[in-house]
């Protein structure tokens, strides 16, 4: 009768807490009671007996009816969980779900029968001094004065967000872009890709293992890159494309070869998602890194898979929107993400000018032309990651007059090969060799600031290089 369910997976609590509140305030006052002393404070049934004037018998009867009615109270919420599970996460997370009772007050019996009435303040205090710290679950720090004055709707806000940020993994796999097939010719480009993501910072590396092309262009040449990467801290991107020094100096005379630049970065102010380009970032971020972006679009309108106009190290990343509907899997991870066309399509002139021009009948309605969604799933850890996903682009088929059908442009599909903990983590890529660097962070001026590096992203010892 002591003892406590075992501790649940922290994908429970998750789920739990966004809603926990409200269950608690709708319960009855003997059954809130029973609740906030036995898993809030983890008080032993006989002291929940003394306190409440019952017996340790009727006790276990009352705690247990009390649960059943909050599991109830849950499941009208969408949490189809256990009573057991639903005791063991409100317990393990007692710390974080104190503040969700403070806007309730309890009934204490003492135990000579006198009835007081105290503020769910004080039996939090108490938890607080009794509770290991080791008992937090995620990174969160909320102030005495935030826990007592701030709404419960706000404070359970910032804890969901909080563990909607506490995820972190390293995953390895491949990724293939290959255009649809086409009597002039088909290509073809499979990369392999390494993600690492802690809360809502990320780095994305890939590298090309085959690309191949028949038709217009030929035969594709061996790639002067290593590998691309790109990282974001929160607040910046940072890009780099490292060369093979090998295969770009070989060439070049030895007195001449201190004149040429074997890598290329860039840093610029931006708020995470990469444009899609052809080094497959976009690919890997938006079924690994895209669920903080989408949770904090303002509107539908979101960075798609259409491909940027230009694709250059020294261009800012170009962001193609379009409105846009998804479905989330959980708190770390989108399940899928559909791009809408209205039935008007962009055309971009020369000079820079663009105009929108409307489809002809049967395609000047809305329609669906991109769509990604995660196909497999795995279990890592007791998270839920993408073991595989697709994105497809579609147009319509101009051959067909009278009925609207769409063919497919170009996919991407990738899977998960690995799947491992985090060591030392940096967002920012590494220098390791001489790299033209350009900063467009400086919004005031009209050409970015460039730097020569050697081994930092940190420029004030750089050297400063002149565009114009």
């Amino acid at each position: 009768m002591e003892s406590l369910p075992n501790e649940p997976e922290p994908e429970v609590w998750l789920e739990i807490a966004p809603v926990l509140d409200a269950a608690v305030a709708q319960l009855g006052e003997a059954d809130r009671n029973a609740i906030v002393l036995r898993f809030y404070q983890q008080k032993p049934l006989a002291e929940v007996g003394r306190t409440l004037g019952l017996n340790a018998d009727a006790a276990q009867k009352r705690v247990n009816r009390a649960l059943e009615k909050l599991r109830a109270k849950l499941g009208k919420s969408g949490v189809t969980l256990g009573a057991a599970l639903i005791a063991s996460a409100v317990t393990t997370n007692s710390v974080q779900a104190a503040p969700a009772a403070l806007a309730a007050k309890v009934t204490v019996i003492a135990a000579n029968g006198a009835a007081t009435t105290t503020s769910i303040t004080a039996l939090v205090k108490g938890t607080l001094k009794t509770m290991a710290w080791m008992k937090f679950k995620f990174a969160v720090m909320i102030g005495a004065a935030l826990l007592f004055t701030a709404g419960a709707v706000a404070i359970h806000s910032l804890l969901s967000q909080t563990a909607a940020n506490h995820i972190a993994f390293e995953a390895e796999g491949t990724v293939t872009y290959a255009t649809a097939p086409d009597p002039r010719g088909t290509y073809t480009d499979t990369k392999h890709f390494m993600v690492t993501r802690v809360g809502n910072r990320w780095k994305i590396r890939t590298i090309t293992l085959k690309e191949e092309r028949t038709g217009m262009g030929g035969p594709i040449g061996d790639s002067l890159y290593l590998f691309y990467e790109m990282g974001f801290d929160g607040t910046n991107i940072y890009r780099l494309l490292q060369q093979d020094e090998q295969k770009v100096l070989s060439p070049v005379p030895v007195n001449e070869r201190y004149k040429w630049v074997s890598a290329e970065g860039d840093v610029m102010k931006s708020d995470s998602p990469p444009g899609n380009d052809s080094r497959q970032f976009y690919s890997v971020w938006l079924p690994y890194c895209s669920k903080p972006y989408f949770r904090n679009l303002k509107d539908n309108n979101a960075v798609s898979p259409a491909f940027a106009t230009r694709d250059f190290i020294g261009e800012r990343i170009t962001k193609m929107q379009s409105p846009a509907k998804w479905k989330t899997h959980d708190n770390f991870f989108m399940n899928d993400v559909s791009w809408l066309s209205d039935g008007t399509f962009k055309v971009f002139l020369a000079g820079g000018k663009e105009t929108t021009l409307k489809y002809q009948p049967p395609y000047d309605f809305p329609f669906v032309w991109a769509r990604y969604e995660n196909l497999t799933w795995t279990n890592w850890n007791g998270i839920s990651l993408p073991s595989s996903f697709k994105i497809t682009v579609s147009r319509p088929d101009y051959e067909s007059t009278n009925v609207a059908k769409f063919v497919p442009v170009y996919t991407m599909a990738g899977r998960l090969d690995q799947i491992r903990t985090v060591g030392t983590f940096s967002p920012v890529p590494k220098l390791t060799i001489k790299t033209h660097i350009t900063d467009w962070r400086n919004a005031n001026r009209r050409y970015p600031d460039m730097f020569l590096s050697t081994n930092f992203w940190e420029f004030s010892k750089a050297v400063r290089q002149q565009l114009r």
